[in-house]
């Protein structure tokens, strides 16, 4: 139903949008007289559409190597494309974003298995554990990041 590397980059995308709501990172403001500290984080409020500033800003997402040999990269997940993004989802799939992103703990949307092909590699497939409507909206959300790759400085390991 997914691909892996659709896959891959939602669950790093739904652990970087967590890690806002519960104040753990923060939206990166493009305007210099703006100080990100100055924005109250998400998980103060609950609140799914966040600070409101008219300040372009984006949340930068590191995507580790997938399993699957995908090389590192970057997402740039810009504040207004999520917030258009929140504000087009039905009721229902709100719900289900609010409930993911409330939890105590984030939950894997992908777990990995051996390749049948090749036992040196691994494949991504949804995790059992999550509701399919989550990692699908997370798939949609994260096919709307800018991605850019890595310099061969800037790999993580």
């Amino acid at each position: 139903m997914f691909e892996p590397l659709q896959l891959w980059r939602a669950q790093w995308v739904a652990a970087a949008l967590w890690r806002v709501v519960h104040g753990e990172a923060r939206w990166i403001v493009l305007d210099p007289k703006v100080s990100p500290l100055s924005i109250p984080a998400l998980g103060r409020s609950r609140d799914l559409t966040g600070w409101s500033g008219d300040a372009p800003a984006f949340l930068p997402i590191y995507v580790p190597r997938a399993p699957f040999g995908e090389p590192p990269h970057e997402l740039y997940l810009w504040r207004d494309t999520y917030l258009r993004f929140v504000k087009g989802l039905s009721l229902g799939e709100r719900q289900v974003l609010e409930a993911y992103l409330g939890t105590g703990k984030p939950k894997r949307l992908a777990v990995t298995y051996p390749s049948e092909t090749a036992p040196s590699r691994r494949g991504l497939k949804v995790s059992p554990y999550v509701n399919r409507d989550v990692v699908e909206i997370f798939v949609r959300l994260a096919g709307l990041c800018e991605v850019r790759p890595l310099d061969k400085g800037e790999e993580m390991s």
